[in-house]
């Protein structure tokens, strides 16, 4: 049996269709995993910004090396907090 024109022409077609609805649903998987990542961080910053404020109370300003690792974590912090 030879295929015509019109019959490759729609094989043609409904690949591409169905490829289309393929990566539509992989691409909608992609943006639920990403908003789910998203939010993790998001709640992953507002746990170490809880860290910060604990440190931050509870180190001596004399110590020097306390008042080093208190510097890195705000500093840190900061750059997490613009990074969002």
């Amino acid at each position: 049996m030879r295929m015509t024109d019109r019959t490759m022409t729609q094989i043609v077609l409904n690949s591409a269709h169905l490829a289309n609805m393929k990566l539509s649903a992989a691409l909608e998987d992609l943006v639920g995993k990403m908003t789910d990542l998203i939010n993790i961080t998001s709640e992953s910053i507002k746990l170490l910004i809880n860290i910060k404020c604990l440190v931050v109370r509870h180190v001596p300003l004399n110590h020097r090396h306390a008042t080093l690792n208190r510097r890195h974590v705000t500093l840190n912090l900061r750059q997490a907090t613009l990074n969002r």
